[in-house]
């Protein structure tokens, strides 16, 4: 995503297709909470501190609070369009894309030419309720709205690539690194369209690209790591999700991946960890449960494998 606006004040935070950027360290952020608490104990009709408090919180990932803090702003400022664009995307973040598209279409009723709320519309059209032409829509108004805004072109290229049109996709790229040529995400989009047309190589020295100018991207070792699997290197495979998982602790899809390795692997005990991280951080991840029974079995640990098994089947047919 783009810009979360802040009123009145000069930076701007940056929000990736599926991360926020921080400008400030945790400390300093909490510290804003203080500041804008004691403004809004000042003037508690001061629609601005209440929606600068809930972006503070929105980053903290305190989303609730932030929620709360926007409607706030709104109940005191019906007219101000970046409290509705902020809320909007804590309802994104919160995986409430409806809510989301509801308040981007308020912001866009207020000012209809901001770029960054046709942007992030754009991504919860695309990312929230797969409807890619709308996307690709929003995306269109944005560049034109803004002619240098390198994300928007990155997400619509990522569009087309769900859209599988691949030659449009890379030409949004390369656009969007023409115009920040420091663009990591750019390139990690890059290397998953190679990836998806099977050019593994060159997906590889995208996600490199990627990692060298963004040594924090869980998302490039992720990529990397799917596309060393596919060439069969399994071990710098694990090595890749385990330095994503190191990055993002919190997503279970790379602990289910890398346990599937670690079982064509036979280390079936370090399996079945991945798949418990797995299970306690998404317990709708079905397979994890068909896959750590059959480790569970290989380990000869049959009471343990039938009652997985027999959860996966359960849970499988209310699907």
């Amino acid at each position: 995503m783009s810009k979360i606006f802040l009123r009145n004040i000069t930076t701007l935070l940056l929000v990736t297709a599926l991360f926020f950027a921080h400008v400030t360290t945790y400390a300093d952020v909490n510290s804003d909470v203080e500041k804008y608490t004691t403004l809004i104990q000042n003037n508690p009709n001061d629609d601005s501190a209440y929606n600068n408090r809930g972006v503070v919180y929105n980053n903290l990932k305190q989303y609730e609070q932030a929620v709360q803090d926007f409607n706030k702003a709104i109940q005191l400022n019906p007219n101000l369009a970046e409290a509705f664009y902020n809320r909007g995307s804590t309802y994104y973040n919160l995986g409430k894309y409806e809510q989301a598209l509801q308040d981007y279409d308020k912001a866009i009723s207020i000012n209809p030419n901001d770029a960054s709320f046709y942007n992030n519309r754009g991504l919860t059209y695309a990312n929230g309720v797969k409807k890619y032409t709308q996307a690709v829509q929003d995306f269109d108004k944005a560049v034109l709205l803004n002619p240098n805004f390198a994300t928007a072109y990155s997400n619509r290229g990522e569009t087309y690539r769900h859209l599988k049109k691949y030659d449009m996709a890379f030409s949004d790229y390369r656009k969007a690194i023409q115009l920040d040529p420091n663009y990591a995400t750019a390139y990690l989009n890059l290397g998953k369209a190679c990836n998806d047309l099977r050019q593994y190589d060159k997906a590889i020295q995208y996600f490199e690209k990627a990692i060298y100018l963004e040594p924090d991207n869980w998302g490039a070792y992720n990529h990397r790591g799917l596309t060393y699997y596919k060439l069969g290197q399994k071990e710098r495979a694990i090595q890749d999700f385990t330095k994503a998982i190191e990055l993002n602790p919190k997503e279970d899809s790379i602990y289910y991946v890398r346990g599937m390795i670690y079982c064509r692997l036979k280390n079936y005990e370090k399996a079945v960890d991945d798949f418990n991280m797995t299970l306690q951080l998404n317990p709708s991840r079905v397979g994890a449960y068909e896959m750590r029974g059959l480790a569970y079995q290989k380990l000869g640990d049959k009471e343990k494998s039938k009652a997985d098994l027999a959860k996966y089947k359960e849970l499988n047919k209310k699907r």
